[in-house]
Order: C-alpha cells, then structure tokens, then sequence
C-alpha cells in the first residue's frame, strides 16, 4: 500500500507538471486451585504504534499502475469466515498487525473498544481451543510470550461483518517469589497453556509436564538452598498425585525460565 509521504510525493510532482505546462500554453506462595483463563483484561490503551503496519482501508489493497505512470489503489473486501476459529483468527491478525481498519470490520463497538484496551504483545498467535459462553462462543489463542487472548464472537453473526463483541488478554507473570513462579508455572500447565509453561520454566520442565496431567489444586512449601555459592529456592506442590518438586534460582526470580522441574 502506497504510504501517505509517497502521495504526497506524488502530488507534488503532478503541481509541477501543472505548472510546467501553464507556463507552455496547456491545462493514507501459597495454595492453588485452576481456574478459568483469559478473562483478564490488561496493557495500555491502543492497538497501533508509528512502529505498526499502517491500518488498510477496508481489509486490504489492490495496486494497479495505469498508463501514466501514477499508482492507485482498489480496496479489497475482507471475507467473513463461517467458522468462529477463522474469523476469530482473522480478528486476532488484524490487532496483531495493527490494521484498526479491518479490526472494525470484524468486531462491533463493543469489540473494537476491548481490542482497544489490549496494547501490545507478541504478535505469533496460535489457536487454542474453542469453548460456549453462554449463546456466544469464546476463541482462545497463546502467543510465543505465553500470552492468552479469547476473543468472545456472536454466532448469529458469523459470515457477516462485526460478529466479535469482546477480546481480552492474560498476560504471562512471572511471580515475585519462588513459590508464586512456581503457582504461576502450575495454574498455566492446568489451563493448556504450554507457551507459559515455557517462558516461566526451562525447556525441560515444559517437556517433562507437557506428557502429564495437571493437578486440580496443590499446596506448595519451600526450602532455601545453597549450591556452589548460588542461592536457589526449592519448591514442593504436593498434588493428589504426589509431590512435585520444582527448583527455582533466587536470582531469576521475576524473570523467565527461572524455574526447572527436578522431580515427580
């Protein structure tokens, strides 16, 4: 899509030519339990920055180049998938990529204010399950960073533009503590959310948990620990399947990755 300086550019030059041919004559720690995800709402105010692609018009662009050299642009129409995976994905690309224009053409006000409200965030979103809400249908996705975004979307509306009403995020938090890293690990391996699993933990710890079934709840105890001079923290969940003991380095915590499962 031709940007607003390079119009500008053109336009100056189509003056010139104007003037040229006046002149000849002529005429843009603790206890856990697992709980629903991706009901937070948090970030700041805005889908784009000046480090965004720039918004299209209506769901993208068709350049042609006639005979005279000039570029002009013909609009093409977004498609509005039958399925609430596809069109929320198509949903989920648009704010990713900052295009606020086709982010209208799929969300009603309501939706186009909640995407609003998301900031920004790792723009590599994979589906991650479909569930009901009530008469709606909520769309989950993780990015690279852990992060969950649902998207909620009207199924009378489907095939139709504006069927998303709300979209929120649930960002990946690290803990402040090494138990609370270690809640913060487990509450993401119950909810299905291996991305954060993966950013709170080392790649191990996602393998080994990957293969297992979360606990519903856990208790967690932690005992200081000293190693060749570095200070870690292990921690223990005791789950209705045993206890699960979880290494954490102090100096990581509130970091990624400081978290490593050393048995269970």
């Amino acid at each position: 899509m031709t940007s607003p300086r390079i119009r500008t550019a053109v336009a100056g030059t189509a003056l010139l030519a104007l003037a040229a041919l006046s002149a000849c004559g002529s005429n843009a720690s603790g206890t856990g339990a697992l709980s629903d995800a991706g009901t937070a709402s948090t970030g700041p105010v805005g889908i784009a920055s000046s480090g965004s692609p720039a918004a299209l018009p209506s769901g993208g662009s068709t350049a042609t180049t006639p005979a005279h050299g000039t570029t002009t642009h013909t609009a093409t129409p977004p498609s509005f998938p039958n399925t609430a995976q596809a069109y929320a994905q198509k949903a989920v690309n648009a704010y990713a990529h900052g295009q606020t224009a086709l982010v209208k053409d799929y969300s009603n006000a309501g939706g186009v204010t909640s995407f609003q409200h998301l900031g920004h965030a790792d723009t590599h979103w994979t589906f991650h399950a479909s569930r009901p809400n009530g008469s709606d249908t909520d769309c989950l996705f993780d990015n690279d960073n852990g992060d969950r975004i649902t998207v909620t979307l009207d199924p009378t509306m489907l095939g139709k533009p504006h069927a998303v009403t709300t979209a929120f995020i649930d960002r990946t938090e690290f803990g402040n503590s090494a138990d609370g890293a270690v809640g913060a690990l487990i509450q993401a391996w119950g909810d299905g959310d291996l991305p954060r699993v993966g950013a709170i933990g080392t790649a191990g710890t996602e393998s080994s948990l990957s293969a297992r079934t979360a606990p519903p709840s856990w208790t967690l105890s932690d005992t200081p620990l000293s190693d060749g001079g570095v200070d870690y923290t292990v921690v223990s969940a005791s789950t209705p399947d045993g206890t699960l003991t979880f290494r954490v380095k102090n100096s990581a915590i509130g970091h990624a990755h400081a978290v490593s499962l050393q048995s269970g």
